[in-house]
């Protein structure tokens, strides 16, 4: 009878030893492929900045002939850098290649700079009509207030996109990633607290704000 019991505990052992066993090598089949696509996305941040440069040289001579697809592929490049965006929060949700993500966001930031810039030299050539609002936040290590009140504004702002579409360039920048490009611009706008907005390039409003507040400047 002792016997029979032994042998009942050591095969629900053995059991217990082999699913555990196969869930670990599923797991790191899992993991392995997780990485894998992280790697991709960021082989592919790599690609789009030097496609931002090639755009950004060829947009210092193009004529007004151009003017109309160089806005419309402006705008595209400015929705895929979106999407990356998102990528990269999905990422850092999951607490994983943290290290690694802190390299990306800056070459993010800068990305979505490059994107300003190229936006800028459009609006000037070819007089397009939309506007920037810029969106500084703080992204290291924001205090639980300031993380409220910036998740706050974050949908604000979302849906003040979603109200004027291609009229405006939303333009979110992490301001405290010690990027000297990023710094000039805080420095311009005279931004000392998070979260802060940028209307126009000349409108500066610190802390939460309404849809409404906002959209009344456009």
């Amino acid at each position: 009878m002792v016997k029979a019991q032994k042998d009942v505990f050591w095969k629900a052992l053995l059991l217990t030893v082999v699913v555990f066993l196969i869930g670990v090598f599923f797991g790191y089949l899992l993991e392995e492929n997780r990485v894998s696509k992280i790697e991709d996305n960021f082989d592919l941040l790599i690609i789009d900045w030097d496609d931002a440069e090639s755009q950004s040289s060829y947009y210092q001579i193009i004529d007004e002939d151009f003017c109309e697809e160089a806005i419309v592929q402006n705008l595209k490049f400015g929705d895929e850098i979106y999407a990356k965006g998102l990528k990269l929060e999905e990422y850092e949700a999951a607490n994983r290649f943290l290290d690694r993500l802190d390299i990306e966001k800056k070459k993010y930031n800068l990305l979505k700079i490059k994107f300003f810039i190229n936006s800028k030299i459009i609006k000037e050539k070819c007089n397009a009509d939309y506007e920037y609002l810029f969106y500084f936040y703080e992204d290291v290590d924001p205090t639980t207030d300031v993380k409220e009140k910036q998740r706050a504004m974050s949908r604000v702002l979302m849906d003040v996109k979603f109200e004027l579409g291609d009229k405006i360039i939303l333009m979110p920048l992490a301001a405290d990633m010690d990027l000297g490009v990023v710094n000039i611009l805080l420095y311009k706008y005279g931004v000392m607290e998070f979260p802060s907005i940028v209307i126009k390039e000349n409108v500066r409003l610190d802390g939460v704000h309404t849809q409404e507040e906002i959209l009344a400047f456009f």
